[in-house]
């Protein structure tokens, strides 16, 4: 998934809501890309509702996401992701990424490693 470069707090509730929606459907593991490189940043109030997000969807994360992949490109977003991980850390692996194509193929590989044989 790709984010904007800013949203209000009404339009990150938005998405949380469509994902946590789309939760309740799955039936097999996933790993998540989110392309945050367009991102400028964000407010201490969206820290909170992500860390809440998060929360949210442990039970899920724990049952069914294997990997995460953030793709970063600048130091504002990156202290955003790690102050959202230090408030609720993530219960999978995860990694930031510069480019998508080494966050799909991190992601894969994670998801490939769930494969019998």
């Amino acid at each position: 998934m790709t984010l904007p470069a800013s949203a209000t707090d009404n339009e990150l509730l938005a998405y949380f809501d469509a994902c946590e929606e789309w939760s309740k459907r799955v039936t097999s593991p996933v790993g998540w890309v989110m392309d945050l490189s367009r991102v400028k940043g964000g407010t201490a109030r969206q820290r909170a509702l992500f860390a809440e997000y998060q929360e949210r969807l442990s039970a899920f994360d724990r049952r069914y996401t294997r990997a995460a992949a953030l793709v970063i490109s600048n130091a504002v977003v990156r202290g955003f992701v790690t102050a959202v991980y230090w408030l609720k850390p993530p219960v999978y692996p995860y990694r930031m990424f510069a480019r998508r194509g080494e966050a799909l193929v991190w992601v894969k590989h994670a998801l490939a490693r769930e494969r019998p044989g």
